[in-house]
């Protein structure tokens, strides 16, 4: 009897959460953190930022104007167009723009025009980003 007292001393009780059978459970270890520097990738694309891109990649025209993307449907070209006061516009040929009237819509820039002056403002598609693939993983 003096033994199962001592044996209920030295063993963990079934109540212990880290005991499963009456077996001590092993817990990984666990894993050293790399430093920020080792994910290029998601620093330059922040998870919680809105943009999700690399400030220099949102530079825009001198009037502030950023195109976000271009869409078709049948024979209509659209495009979203951020203006400089953060504002979004879907705009279609022979739209106005502020002072600026929509002259064309192709797959990769849109034209814009005012008076005797035109601007092109391509499609900037985001390069891929490095997330290290090939790098062996710190363990």
């Amino acid at each position: 009897m003096a033994g199962l007292a001592v044996g209920q001393m030295v063993l963990p009780g079934v109540d212990d959460p880290a005991v499963v059978d009456g077996l001590a459970v092993r817990r990984p270890p666990v894993a050293a953190l790399s430093e920020p520097a080792a994910y290029p990738g998601i620093l330059a694309r922040p998870l919680f930022d809105s943009h999700r891109r690399p400030e220099a990649e949102l530079a825009a025209d001198p009037d502030g104007f950023h195109l976000l993307g271009i869409g078709t449907a049948k024979d209509v070209a659209t495009a979203l167009l951020a203006l400089g006061d953060g504002t979004v516009r879907r705009i279609l040929p022979g739209a106005m723009v502020e002072e600026w009237r929509v002259e064309a819509i192709a797959p990769d820039h849109v034209v814009l025009s005012r008076d005797d002056e035109k601007r092109v403002l391509p499609l900037k598609r985001p390069a891929a980003p490095d997330l290290g693939v090939g790098h062996e993983v710190a363990r």
